[in-house]
């Protein structure tokens, strides 16, 4: 598993063959959320090796989090899902994490809901490397492996 940022702005690697690129904007903000990102690795390292490799109960994901903040304005699913031009159904599956919302939905979504768009996609990239490892035996390894990478690149300059 090899997880790297190229100079382009992009995320390569960073699945198992599940994912072969997720495109991030190129400002200088974007390293932070992948730092931010792999700094809730260790949180869901944490997770993973007391819970048999499942998320626990008291880890917020993306789809629990836009749940509560929608909850907290009032706001009914099918008042989201139009403003988002999406079916109810699929915003349903999205909350409780039987879909994955697509990169292009977060910005959006945050405004919706009033939320930091920087947060929402840290949440969103955390739990999409949760998903690829959460099987996997190895997936506390290659959370470290990862990170490891990814801190040398960012002092070298380089991408590997």
């Amino acid at each position: 598993m090899n997880l790297s940022m190229s100079s382009s702005g992009h995320l390569l690697n960073l699945s198992l063959d599940k994912i072969s690129a997720s495109n991030l904007s190129t400002n200088g903000s974007d390293l932070q959320i992948f730092v931010d990102c792999l700094s809730t690795s260790s949180y869901i390292r944490q997770i993973m090796s007391s819970q048999n490799l499942k998320i626990h109960s008291d880890m917020k994901t993306f789809g629990t989090k836009i749940r509560q903040r929608r909850e907290e304005k009032n706001l009914l699913l099918r008042q989201v899902a139009a403003q988002m031009e999406m079916d109810t159904a699929l915003l349903s599956k999205i909350e409780r994490g039987d879909r994955n919302a697509r990169r292009a939905q977060i910005e959006p979504l945050a405004a919706i809901l009033e939320l930091d768009p920087k947060e929402l996609l840290t949440q969103w990239l955390a739990d999409r490397v949760y998903q690829l490892i959460e099987d996997e035996d190895v997936g506390i390894n290659a959370l470290q492996e990862a990170e490891t990478t990814y801190r040398k690149s960012q002092t070298t300059g380089k991408t590997s």
